[in-house]
């Protein structure tokens, strides 16, 4: 679990770094920027990841690390994810890239 902004080294870069270690790692990124980060993840990472909107109280996070479903639906998300991976992804698309991760996590934090 990453937060998206830290700083001296931001979310995605360590999570490149975790990435180039191992392509199958979970990545679950919290953020207050749930936008922003789906875009650089998808853009820099070339995958989405798992979100949790801050604020989140612990029972969410708890049921989020503890949902063993999820991350196996995410690469499959991420197959469709394929058609984001452009520079200059639309609104229209990443709006539905969110809304279906927010399905997966069943409305838990955003």
């Amino acid at each position: 679990m990453l937060d998206y902004r830290m700083p001296k080294k931001d979310g995605i870069e360590v999570a490149k770094e975790i990435l180039n270690l191992n392509a199958d790692q979970r990545i679950i990124f919290a953020s207050a920027y749930v936008k922003d980060t789906l875009v650089d993840s998808v853009k820099q990472l070339r995958r989405a990841v798992e979100l949790m909107q801050k604020p989140f109280k612990i029972e969410a996070l708890i049921d989020t690390l503890e949902d063993k479903e999820i991350y196996e639906e995410l690469k499959k998300l991420n197959v469709d994810a394929d058609a984001f991976k452009a520079v200059n992804a639309t609104h229209d698309q990443i709006t539905k890239l969110l809304e279906a991760i927010r399905r997966l996590q069943k409305n838990r934090t955003f």
